[in-house]
């Protein structure tokens, strides 16, 4: 069976179900039935944001307008005061993600992922500070 399959049917959609999980899937307009990335947030007390965007799409902005919405969701939804996002150091696609949304890196420690134990920065983001971003790019 598909990983991804018996990931959101074990994990994701029970979690959404409790209301500890929130999942969105990123879709070009031109092809809204083919999925190019993913983007969830989560209750838990480390890791509140994860998502993953396929190599074509990358580098063209639509995981940062992707956190954006799902960052408004995260504290003027659901009202949240602090995300956090761990990121793999060497994954730099991520990493500038972060730094263009206005977290701030808090912590480095180690981290599980598909491609085995990394080395891992944990990125943070107060409402506060969300606030204030956007204030600054809409002055803009």
């Amino acid at each position: 069976m598909d990983g991804a399959f018996i990931y959101y049917r074990d994990v994701a959609l029970p979690s959404i179900v409790r209301g500890e999980e929130w999942h969105w899937t990123l879709r070009l307009k031109e092809s809204p039935a083919q999925i190019i990335g993913a983007i969830s947030l989560n209750k838990g007390e480390k890791i509140n944001r994860g998502f993953w965007l396929g190599e074509p799409w990358q580098g063209h902005g639509l995981m940062t307008e992707a956190v954006r919405a799902v960052n408004d969701y995260w504290f003027d939804v659901l009202g949240f005061s602090v995300l956090r996002a761990p990121k793999a150091v060497s994954n730099t696609a991520s990493r500038r993600v972060s730094e263009k949304t206005a977290m701030r890196l808090v912590a480095t420690t180690d981290g599980d992922y598909v491609s085995g134990r990394l080395e891992t920065e944990i990125w943070e983001l107060t409402a506060e500070a969300w606030r204030k971003y956007k204030e600054e790019i809409a002055a803009k």
